[in-house]
């Protein structure tokens, strides 16, 4: 076993040897740098407590400063620490006090496996910027739903943002429960009422629709990937992110079949206009269908710049690139598709995330409206008491 400070001087020039080995932190017991023989260098916590030994990964050391990974070791060590005490003592967990922000830490580093790393990385934005403002040093276990309340109630001035906040922080506080530092059934987020959302028009109308259409196609020679990464947004209802990472193995029987979307792994039947799209591309690699000059996925910055542009060329100034999901559930709604069907079109885990998707205008209601009458009337008639 080697002990020494880490240091970024000591983690670059450690040594590459044929088997993987393990550089033990002085400054903090159990923190770690682990050293692979393909080069590949890991911070780490290995550690003991309550008889069970402690190994989890932390960060790539070709990209984590020594610093943040030391400080994110001390956070898991000290709820390791904690729950080893409440342990021994047989005593309440949540009578031994933890902060809310070494919980918080515990907790992501457990949902690291349930989340995937885009919605880790969003979920972290909120707690960094919305959640630990308010309860970074509150005990967890004190922490009310009038607490909770307060917080909420004090980001009315970005209702929406609040309300994707919220989530994270209820995550937070069952995990609590989980590692026992809060009593069960204790979540102090449950009943709080969030801010209604006032529904967007996300249905283009079929003039909205030729206009943008025609301005797609006088900028295809210019901007030919860009154009074909909308299109394809348009013509599937995929999320922006699911088309700008497409493989050329994705894409085969006529389909596309993506591994890891948001709610996992689904297949994405395409129209013949769709497939069109993809066929017409050309310079195929093995890679992603939509690569920048070094192979990676499509910028997104870039495709946002230019959506903006033609956007504002086609008077469509309130309507984003995930609109268009939205514009593809209503049509279909319109067109007499079930739920249930364009739930699984658009990959929806829940029937209430496609409910949500599905934008009714007057004309639909109206026509609703007749059906439901006539069939009254017409039963009337028939009826010979």
């Amino acid at each position: 076993m080697t002990i020494y400070s880490l240091t970024p001087l000591k983690v670059t020039t450690a040594k590459i040897r044929k088997k993987s080995y393990i550089i033990r932190d002085r400054k903090l017991k159990g923190f770690c740098l682990k050293v692979y023989p393909s080069g590949r260098k890991t911070f780490g916590i290995a550690i003991t407590r309550g008889g069970r030994k402690y190994n989890e990964r932390i960060g790539n050391a070709a990209v984590m400063a020594v610093a943040d990974a030391r400080k994110i070791a001390a956070s898991k060590i000290k709820v390791l620490t904690l729950l080893e005490k409440t342990s021994q003592a047989g005593v309440s967990p949540s009578s031994m006090g933890a902060s809310f922000s070494v919980i918080a830490e515990a907790v992501f580093s457990r949902y690291k496996r349930r989340w995937k790393p885009s919605t880790m990385e969003i979920n972290r934005c909120y707690l960094k910027n919305q959640i630990l403002p308010f309860f970074r040093d509150k005990d967890v276990a004190s922490i009310t739903r009038a607490d909770v309340e307060i917080w909420f109630s004090g980001l009315s001035h970005i209702k929406e943002t609040a309300n994707r906040a919220a989530p994270v922080l209820s995550a937070i506080m069952s995990g609590a429960e989980e590692l026992g530092v809060r009593e069960e059934d204790s979540n102090p987020t449950i009943g709080v009422k969030r801010y209604r959302r006032h529904p967007r028009q996300c249905v283009l109308s079929v003039a909205e629709m030729k206009r943008l259409g025609r301005l797609l196609e006088a900028a295809a020679k210019v901007n030919p990937l860009e154009v074909a990464i909308l299109r394809l947004i348009i013509l599937t209802g995929c999320r922006k992110s699911e088309i700008m990472t497409l493989r050329w193995r994705d894409y085969r029987g006529g389909h596309l079949h993506l591994i890891d979307s948001k709610t996992g792994p689904k297949m994405v039947f395409l129209s013949p206009q769709a497939r069109t799209v993809l066929d017409g591309i050309k310079g195929r690699r093995s890679g992603f269908i939509f690569p920048t000059p070094k192979g990676k996925p499509y910028c997104k910055a870039k495709l946002n710049a230019f959506w903006f542009e033609l956007r504002s060329a086609a008077k469509l100034d309130s309507i984003r690139l995930h609109d268009f999901r939205h514009h593809y559930a209503s049509i279909a709604i319109r067109n007499g598709e079930s739920l249930t069907t364009i739930g699984v079109l658009l990959g929806h885990g829940h029937p209430n995330s496609t409910l949500r998707y599905a934008h009714f205008d007057d004309s639909m209601m109206l026509q609703a409206v007749a059906k439901i009458t006539t069939s009254m009337v017409s039963s009337n008639k028939g009826d010979t008491t």
